[in-house]
């Protein structure tokens, strides 16, 4: 699962900035269970948003791999916890599919490129 807070969203945006803080993580539980536990006793008055979350096989080398792909945007060295990332939906989502279907992605992402290019030179 993937979720954020509306309002830094909503603050970043408004900056110009493109990514906000997002938290990757896995549960056994419900996301909505398990995202709201950990805010039950936070003080936080806005509650998270879940952007993104998904059922997959082998939920712990998944997650592993999403945070691996997603490491070079960690916030955990400015003390926001090991599994933030400075990120934003559409990445989070590539990266999800890129996880689950790395050959496929590969795949699709030539077949659009050779296709742009024969396009262009068509229409010269």
């Amino acid at each position: 699962y993937c979720y954020y807070f509306p309002y830094v969203r909503d603050a970043r945006r408004r900056a110009g900035q493109r990514r906000w803080p997002c938290k990757i993580g896995r549960t056994t539980d419900s996301v909505e269970q398990c995202v709201a536990g950990q805010f039950k006793q936070s003080g936080i008055f806005e509650g998270p948003e879940v952007g993104f979350h998904s059922r997959v096989e082998g939920v712990v080398a998944f997650e592993t791999a999403m945070k691996r792909k997603l490491a070079h945007r960690k916030l955990g060295e400015n003390g926001a916890g090991i599994e933030w990332f400075e990120t934003n939906l559409a990445e989070v989502r590539r990266t999800f599919r890129e996880v689950r279907w790395p050959g496929r992605v590969r795949f699709f992402r030539r077949l659009i490129a050779a296709t742009l290019m024969a396009w262009r030179r068509l229409s010269n």
